[in-house]
C-alpha cells in the first residue's frame, strides 16, 4: 500500500499539475473595454502582452500594445489565466481580427522573456 502511495507522490513532483495546465492555457477571447487610441495602432498579427495589474483598486488582466493598455480580459478563463500570470508564466496575445472596434486575440503561453 505504501509502495502506491509512493508513486503518486513521485508523479506530483515530476512536473505538478499547474505548471502543465498554466502551459496548455491557449483561448480565444475578445477585448474588454477596447481602448480606441491604442488599437487604432494594432494590427492582425500583432502580439500584445499579457500582464495582470491594478485598475481602480481590482486586480485586472490587460493586454499591452507598446506598452499601453488596449483592453482587458473578461473571459471565464481568466481565474486560470491571473493564478498562471502570478506564478511568474507569461502569455502573449496574437491579434486575430479587428472588427469595428472589436478585437479579437488567442492568448497563449510564451516562453521568452
Amino acid at each position: 500500500m505504501s509502495g502506491s502511495s509512493g508513486s503518486g507522490h513521485y508523479s506530483h513532483h515530476s512536473g505538478g499539475r499547474s505548471a502543465d495546465s498554466c502551459e496548455q492555457l491557449n483561448f480565444t477571447t475578445q477585448l474588454a473595454s477596447p481602448k480606441e487610441e491604442v488599437i487604432e495602432h494594432i494590427e492582425v498579427g500583432d502580439v500584445l502582452d499579457i500582464v495582470s495589474g491594478q485598475q481602480n483598486g481590482q486586480s485586472v488582466v490587460q493586454a499591452l500594445w507598446s506598452g499601453q493598455v488596449a483592453g482587458g480580459i473578461a473571459d471565464q478563463r481568466l481565474q486560470q489565466l491571473r493564478h498562471c500570470l502570478t506564478e511568474g508564466f507569461t502569455y502573449g496575445a496574437l491579434v486575430l481580427s479587428i472588427d469595428n472596434g472589436q478585437v479579437r486575440i488567442r492568448i497563449s503561453f510564451t516562453d521568452n522573456d
